[in-house]
């Protein structure tokens, strides 16, 4: 399964920023991000891990959910 495929899966079209962003950065990566850099510029801002397209098709086994793909999974926090 691609993102191409989640997107269709999910009825979503990704904005190709959004996906560019993603197809360079690298499994766990980390990416921060400071909104307000103006009023707190030492602010390190809000980080976000994100999983390559090989880590969300991964089969994962949660105990007292069964196995499923990691991005069907995610939905469970979201």
């Amino acid at each position: 399964m691609s993102i191409r495929s989640i997107q269709a899966e999910r009825g979503i079209s990704l904005p190709q920023e959004y996906l560019k962003l993603l197809s360079s950065l690298h499994e766990a990566d980390e990416y921060c991000f400071n909104e307000y850099p103006e009023e707190d510029p030492e602010f390190e801002g809000r980080c976000w891990s994100f999983l390559n397209e090989d880590e969300l098709i991964e089969e994962i086994d949660m105990r007292g959910v069964g196995k499923s793909a990691a991005h069907k999974l995610s939905l469970i926090h979201i």
